[in-house]
C-alpha cells in the first residue's frame, strides 16, 4: 500500500551524515481550489534548494500549491527533492468538497386556498447544515406556522390575498441569508366540504325525526350491539360519515368496558396534525388512536397509566405530538412516539427542569402534599403557554387554582379565603386579597367545579360552587387580583374563543346560543331561535379546539336530552351542530350524536372538535331510536337495560363507545 504520511528518502555518503528532507505543513487540508504554501526542510546539507512536483493540481517552484476542482474528497501527492542530494520529501495532500455559499432555493410557493390545510416546505442549499428558519419581515397568514428546523409551511388558514413576507436561513456555522417570499391564498372552494363554511352540510330548520340510528354494529340484527369497531356508516338524513372507533372488545383485558370522551368537551383531544386522538376508558385510563383521513379509519395504539386525566394536546404545529397534563402531583409535557408508540416525559420542560412542581416553595409551598391533595381538571391556552387548573381534595371541594407560565411560573388562587398571589413564583407570602368586579365579595368559602382558560391565556374561566352568590362563571385576570364577577346569565356549559365566551343564555328557549366578550354584558345572539322559541329540556356541551386568533371559526355544539329521551321533537335536538358567531347565525348540521342522557354522567354526549375543524370525537350510547339496545351492555352483550347506571363493566347497564364523526 502506498505511504500517505509524510516521508522523506535520503543518501548518505561514507563519511557524511544522512541529507534528509521534509515538508511541512505534515500531511494537510486544502478546499477544491484551494491553495495552500508548502515549505520543505532539508537536513545536512549547505544546499537547500529543492525541485517541487505533484501529481495532481500545481505547484509552483516556490511550494505554493493550488488544488484540483473537484467534486469529491481526492488525495494528491506532492513531493520535493534535493537538487543536490538523492533525496526526496513527500506528502499527501487531503483535498476536499467546498461548501457552497449558503442560500434558500425556494424563490415561490404554490398558492392555497381558505379553508384547506396548506403543507409546502422552503428549502436551502450549500453552507454548513443543518440550518435555522425564522421569519425575518412580514408574516404568514394567521393558522399557517414555519417548523424553524425542517423550513416546513403548514397549517390552514381563511386569509384570502397574498402575503409577502422574507424568510431567514441561518446555518450552523453562523451563516445567514434571506428571501422574500409571496403566498397566495385563495377562495373556498366549492368541492371542499370541510372547514372553514362547510358548504356540504346543511343548515335548514327542519325537524328531522328517524325510525333507527345508522348500522354501527358486527351484528346484522342490532344497529350498534357491543362488537363493531372499525365500522362507518351514513344517515342520509346529514350525509356526514360516522366511524366507530371503539367496541366491548377494543382492550381484550376488559371485555365490554366502555369508552368516552372527557368530562369537558372544552379539551384538544387531537394532534395539531389530527393524526393523533385520546379518549377515555372507565378504568380511568387514556386510550390513544391513530386516525387516517385518507381511510377513515382510526386504529388502537394502547391505553395508557400515569400520564394523568385531564390531558390537552398542544395547540402549536411546534406540540404536534405533544401533550400537557399533570401526573403525581407535578405537570410534564408529555411526548408521542408514533414509531413504538411509547409516552415520555420532555427532559427540556419548564426551562429544563422536566416538569413543573406546584407544591414548590415558589407556589403552594407543601399545602399539596401536607393535605394529600390532588390535582383535577386543567386547561391549556392556546399558544401552549399557560395552563390551570384545579387543586384540592375533590371536584366542589377543591380550594386553589394554579397557573403555570411558561416564563413567569407559578400563580394561584384561594377560593375559600378569596385570595391571590401576591406575584408570579412569590410562594404563599402576602396574598392580595381579590378585588370584585361587582363591588361585592362573597361571605362564605366556596369550591372549585371545574377550570378552564380563554384561548388566549389571558382569562381563567371559573365554576365555583357551595357559595349562594356565585351561581355564574367568574372570570379572572391572571397574574392579578381582578376577578370579574358580573355576567349572572353565564351559567351554562361553555367554550372561549380569544377574549370571547360562547353560552347559552336562554332568553325563551334552551336553544339560545351566544357570544360574548369577557368584560361586556352585552351577547350576541348566534342562532336564530325562532324556529325553537318555547322549547326547553335539552342540555349541551360545547368545543372550541380550532380557534386561531383573529379568525371566527364555528364553536361546536352537542345538544342531548336533559332528563333523557330516545326520539326527537326539536331542531336541532340531539344533534351536533357547527354555530357561527360571525353574525350570518348559520347553523351547520353535521349529524345526530345518537345519546340518550340516560344511565347518568356515563349517558351524557360530549363532542370535541378536532385542531383543525375536520371531525369530531363523541361518547354516545346509541340509545336514540333505539332503546335497551344501543351498543349493548357491561357484560360485552347486545342488550342493555338504560334504566341503570351507564357504563360499568359486568353489569346490564348500556355502554357508551366513542364515535367519530365526519365534519362537512
Amino acid at each position: 500500500m502506498p505511504n500517505t504520511s509524510n516521508s522523506s528518502s535520503t543518501q548518505k555518503s561514507p563519511g557524511q551524515n544522512t541529507v534528509s528532507v521534509e515538508i511541512l505543513p505534515d500531511t494537510p487540508n486544502v478546499v477544491s481550489g484551494g491553495k495552500i504554501q508548502l515549505s520543505a526542510a532539508v537536513t545536512n546539507t549547505p544546499e537547500t534548494a529543492v525541485v517541487w512536483m505533484a501529481n495532481g493540481g500545481t505547484i509552483t517552484p516556490a511550494g505554493l500549491f493550488t488544488a484540483p476542482v473537484v467534486k469529491t474528497v481526492q488525495r494528491v501527492t506532492v513531493t520535493a527533492a534535493s537538487v543536490k542530494a538523492h533525496a526526496v520529501g513527500r506528502t499527501t495532500i487531503t483535498v476536499t468538497v467546498a461548501a457552497a455559499r449558503l442560500a434558500i432555493v425556494t424563490t415561490s410557493l404554490p398558492s392555497g386556498f381558505a379553508g384547506t390545510t396548506y403543507v409546502a416546505t422552503i428549502a436551502g442549499s450549500g453552507g454548513t447544515p443543518p440550518y435555522q428558519w425564522t421569519i425575518a419581515s412580514g408574516a404568514l397568514p394567521a393558522g399557517l406556522q414555519l417548523n424553524s428546523s425542517t423550513g416546513l409551511v403548514s397549517g390552514r388558514t381563511n386569509q384570502r390575498g397574498t402575503h409577502t413576507f422574507s424568510v431567514q436561513a441561518t446555518d450552523r456555522s453562523g451563516n445567514v441569508t434571506t428571501e422574500k417570499l409571496a403566498l397566495t391564498i385563495g377562495a373556498q372552494v366549492g368541492n371542499n366540504c370541510g372547514p372553514p363554511s362547510y358548504p356540504c352540510s346543511r343548515t335548514d330548520t327542519a325537524v328531522i325525526p328517524a325510525t333507527g340510528p345508522p348500522h354501527l354494529g358486527a351484528n346484522p340484527s342490532y344497529y350498534g350491539g357491543h362488537s363493531g369497531a372499525g365500522t362507518v356508516a351514513i344517515d342520509p338524513s346529514y350525509n356526514n360519515r360516522i366511524l366507530r372507533v371503539t367496541d366491548g372488545n377494543t382492550d381484550s383485558s376488559r371485555p365490554g368496558e366502555s369508552y368516552m370522551t372527557g368530562s369537558s368537551a372544552e379539551k384538544n383531544v387531537t394532534s395539531y396534525d389530527e393524526s393523533i386522538f385520546f379518549t377515555h376508558n372507565e378504568s380511568g385510563q387514556i386510550c390513544f388512536f391513530q386516525y387516517n383521513a385518507a381511510s377513515f379509519n382510526a386504529q388502537f395504539r394502547g391505553c395508557y397509566n400515569h400520564v394523568g386525566i385531564s390531558l390537552d394536546f398542544g395547540y402549536t404545529a411546534a406540540d404536534e405530538h405533544a401533550f400537557y397534563s399533570y401526573s403525581q402531583r407535578k405537570l410534564y409535557r408529555f411526548l408521542v412516539n408514533t414509531t413504538n408508540w411509547t409516552i415520555t416525559a420532555d427532559p427540556t420542560f419548564n426551562r429544563g427542569l422536566g416538569y413543573f412542581d406546584p407544591d414548590s416553595p415558589n407556589c403552594l409551598n407543601g399545602a399539596i402534599a401536607a393535605n394529600n391533595w390532588h390535582m383535577a381538571d386543567s386547561a391549556l391556552s392556546s399558544d401552549d403557554n399557560t395552563l390551570i387548573a384545579a387543586v384540592g381534595p375533590e371536584q366542589d371541594e377543591n380550594p386553589y387554582y394554579v397557573v403555570w407560565n411558561a416564563a413567569k411560573g407559578c400563580y394561584w388562587m384561594n377560593v375559600q379565603t378569596w385570595q391571590v398571589s401576591q406575584g408570579w413564583d412569590t410562594g404563599m407570602r402576602n396574598p392580595q386579597n381579590i378585588v370584585w368586579a361587582s363591588g361585592t365579595a362573597p361571605t362564605k368559602p366556596g369550591g372549585i367545579h371545574n377550570a378552564q382558560i380563554d384561548r388566549s391565556g389571558v382569562y381563567g374561566i371559573l365554576s365555583i360552587n357551595r357559595t349562594t352568590t356565585l351561581h355564574h362563571k367568574l372570570f379572572w385576570t391572571i397574574g392579578t387580583n381582578q376577578v370579574d364577577d358580573t355576567c349572572v346569565k353565564c351559567t351554562s356549559h361553555w367554550a372561549c374563543d380569544f377574549g370571547t365566551c360562547f353560552w347559552d343564555t336562554g332568553p325563551g328557549t334552551g336553544y339560545s346560543l351566544t357570544h360574548q366578550t369577557i368584560g361586556s354584558l352585552s351577547p350576541a345572539l348566534d342562532l336564530d331561535t325562532g324556529p325553537v322559541r318555547g322549547q326547553w329540556g335539552n342540555d349541551e356541551h360545547m368545543s372550541h379546539a380550532n380557534a386561531v386568533q383573529g379568525e371566527k371559526l364555528i364553536y361546536l355544539t352537542a345538544w342531548q336530552p336533559g332528563r333523557g329521551g330516545s326520539s326527537v321533537t326539536q331542531v336541532w335536538e340531539d344533534e351536533i351542530v357547527g354555530v357561527n358567531w360571525d353574525g350570518s347565525q348559520r347553523t351547520v348540521r353535521f349529524n345526530k350524536n345518537w345519546g340518550s342522557g340516560y344511565g347518568g354522567f356515563g349517558g351524557s354526549v360530549r363532542c370535541s372538535i378536532s385542531r383543525q375543524g375536520h371531525y369530531a370525537i363523541c361518547g354516545s350510547d346509541l340509545q336514540m331510536y333505539n332503546l335497551d339496545k344501543g351498543f349493548g351492555n357491561g357484560l360485552n352483550q347486545d342488550t342493555c337495560d338504560h334504566t341503570l347506571t351507564a357504563g360499568h363493566v359486568g353489569t346490564n347497564g348500556c355502554r357508551s363507545d366513542v364515535l367519530l364523526f365526519e365534519l362537512r
